[in-house]
C-alpha cells in the first residue's frame, strides 16, 4: 500500500498574547446594528457583539486564509475577561494554545494552555488534513453548512489522547440515506 506524502498546508494559524484590552463600547453604541457592529478589513473580519443581562461584549476575529478564529468576551465595563483561539464548529469549538481569563480588576487569573499532551501540533493536524483532501472552512462563514470539525480529548477506549476529524464525505456515499460523514481518530502524539 503506497502512503500518501504529506503535503504542508499554508493557512494563517494566529496567536494571542496575555495583554490586557479594553473593548471601545462607544464605538461599538455609535455603530452597531441589533447588538451586532462588523468590522471588514482586507485579511480578517471583526464581529462585535452585545449579549447578557447586564450587557456584556464579545468579540470574534476571523481571517481570510485562516481555520481558527480570536475570540474575546469582555465585562459590561469593557474590561477584558477571557482571550482565546478556536477552531470553530457547530456552537462550539476545539481549543488552540494559552487561553487567557483576567478578573474585573484586569488581573490574569487563569492561564491554560491546552496544546500541552498533543506532540502531533496543530499544523501536524493540518498537513494531515490537506494530504488527505479533507476540506477546511477558512474565514468567517455566514450561513450554517456543515464543516469539518476537529476535536481533541483524552479517549477512555483508546487510553490516550486523541484527535477526532469529523467531515463530509466526498465520495457520495449514503446519499439519500442521511447526510454522509467521514471520520478519523489519530493518535494524539503520533499522528498514526
Amino acid at each position: 500500500m503506497q502512503k500518501t506524502p504529506i503535503q504542508k498546508h499554508h493557512f494563517y494559524i494566529p496567536t494571542i498574547k496575555d495583554t490586557h484590552e479594553t473593548f471601545d463600547i462607544e464605538r461599538f453604541e455609535k455603530n452597531e446594528v441589533r447588538g451586532e457592529y462588523i468590522i471588514k478589513k482586507d485579511e480578517s473580519q471583526i464581529n462585535q457583539l452585545n449579549y447578557g443581562d447586564p450587557v456584556c461584549f464579545q468579540e470574534q476575529i476571523y481571517f481570510t486564509n485562516s481555520p481558527f478564529t480570536i475570540y474575546k468576551d469582555y465585562y459590561q465595563d469593557g474590561g477584558l475577561k477571557l482571550k482565546v483561539v478556536l477552531f470553530p464548529y457547530g456552537t462550539e469549538g476545539t481549543q488552540k494554545g494559552v487561553w487567557y481569563e483576567y478578573d474585573q480588576e484586569e488581573n490574569l487569573v487563569k492561564k491554560t494552555n491546552y496544546d500541552e499532551g498533543y506532540a502531533f501540533t496543530w499544523d501536524d493536524i493540518l498537513n494531515y488534513c490537506v494530504s488527505n483532501n479533507i476540506p477546511i472552512t477558512l474565514g468567517y462563514q455566514p450561513t450554517s453548512t456543515y464543516n469539518t470539525s476537529i476535536e481533541r480529548f483524552y479517549s477512555k477506549d483508546f487510553k490516550k489522547n486523541i484527535w477526532k476529524i469529523t467531515y463530509p464525505d466526498p465520495t457520495g456515499v449514503g446519499t439519500g440515506k442521511g447526510f454522509p460523514l467521514e471520520v478519523k481518530i489519530l493518535d494524539g502524539n503520533t499522528g498514526k
